[in-house]
């Protein structure tokens, strides 16, 4: 049997610590299926209202970045 360590991690260092930890496995995770699931429908929708966005633009803490990474890459290539 596989053993399982649990860390209890505390207050704002606790929380930014475990998002610095997963933010690289964030939006790839399988164990996230729901959230992959939600995220389907939401993009759908996102990827049609970010088409009539234009620089510039700015992420304020909105979740991993991909949608402004997506904008950035398409301003690169004008």
């Amino acid at each position: 049997m596989n053993k399982v360590e649990h860390r209890i991690l505390e207050g704002n260092i606790g929380v930014k610590q475990v998002y610095d930890e997963v933010a690289d496995l964030y939006d790839h995770s399988k164990y996230l299926y729901w959230t992959r699931r939600m995220e389907e429908g939401e993009e759908r929708v996102v990827e049609k209202w970010i088409e009539s966005l234009r620089s510039p633009l700015i992420d304020i803490g909105c979740g991993t970045g991909r949608y402004v990474v997506k904008k950035a890459v398409e301003g690169s290539d004008q």
